[in-house]
C-alpha cells in the first residue's frame, strides 16, 4: 500500500459521496470536490448512502485518514466487514447470476482501468505519526470494484487502485447483521440535496 497523503475525513467522505452520486445511485447531480459547495453535497450523499458503515466507522475513533493506492501485492491481506477475505469473495461473486455479479464481470470486461476509491480502515494504536498497525484493512465500499481489479491483474493488467484508509482507535465491529448498504433509495438522497 503506497501512502499517498493524511487527508481530513471530510475530504474523504466527500470522494466517496461524489464516487456514489456517479456511480451507483445514478443520480442526476455531478459533484465536483474541489468545489466547497459540492464537497458538502458529496460528504451529504456518504452519510445518507453508506449511514450504516460509517456509523460502525465513526463509533471506533479515526484519528486519522490517508489516501493511498492499493496495489496487487495488498489484496490477501483485505477483508470484507464480516471477516470473509476480500480474495475468496471476488472469486466467488462471479459465478453468482446475481446483478453484484453481473456488475462485476461488467467492470472486468470494461476495456479501461476500474475507477472510483475504495474506503478501507485498519486499527491503529496511537504512537505519533502513522502508529503501528494492530488489526486487519477492512474493506468498508469498493467490494466489486476491488472484485474487478483483482481479476484485471490475473488478466495482466496491472495498476494501482486509488483509495482511503481510516486509521482507529479500536477494531471495526463485524457487520454480519448490518446491511453493507444503506436503506435509502437515490430519491430519497437527490431530494436531500436538491
Amino acid at each position: 500500500m503506497r501512502f499517498i497523503r493524511q487527508v481530513r475525513l471530510v475530504d474523504a467522505l466527500a470522494a466517496w459521496g461524489a464516487h456514489e452520486a456517479a456511480g451507483r445511485w445514478r443520480m442526476s447531480i455531478h459533484l465536483d470536490t474541489q468545489d466547497a459547495k459540492q464537497a458538502l453535497d458529496g460528504v451529504e450523499v456518504a452519510l445518507l448512502a453508506r449511514s450504516p458503515l460509517l456509523g460502525r466507522l465513526l463509533s471506533i475513533w479515526p484519528w486519522r485518514i490517508d489516501q493511498v493506492e492499493l496495489a496487487i501485492e495488498d489484496a490477501p491481506g483485505l477483508l470484507l466487514p464480516d471477516g470473509t477475505r476480500l480474495v475468496d469473495w471476488a472469486k466467488g461473486i462471479q459465478e453468482g447470476n446475481d446483478e453484484a455479479a453481473g456488475h462485476v464481470r461488467a467492470l472486468v470486461m470494461g476495456g479501461t482501468p476500474v475507477e472510483g476509491p475504495v474506503f478501507c480502515c485498519v486499527q491503529r494504536d496511537i504512537q505519533g505519526g502513522m502508529g503501528m498497525v494492530s488489526g486487519p484493512c477492512i474493506v468498508l465500499d469498493g467490494w466489486h470494484r476491488l472484485a474487478a481489479w483483482q481479476e484485471h491483474q490475473a488478466l495482466g493488467r496491472e495498476y494501482p487502485i486509488p483509495g482511503y484508509v481510516a486509521s482507529t482507535v479500536m477494531p471495526f465491529p463485524c457487520m454480519d447483521q448490518v446491511s453493507a448498504t444503506s436503506a435509502h433509495g437515490t430519491r430519497e438522497v437527490e431530494s436531500v440535496l436538491g
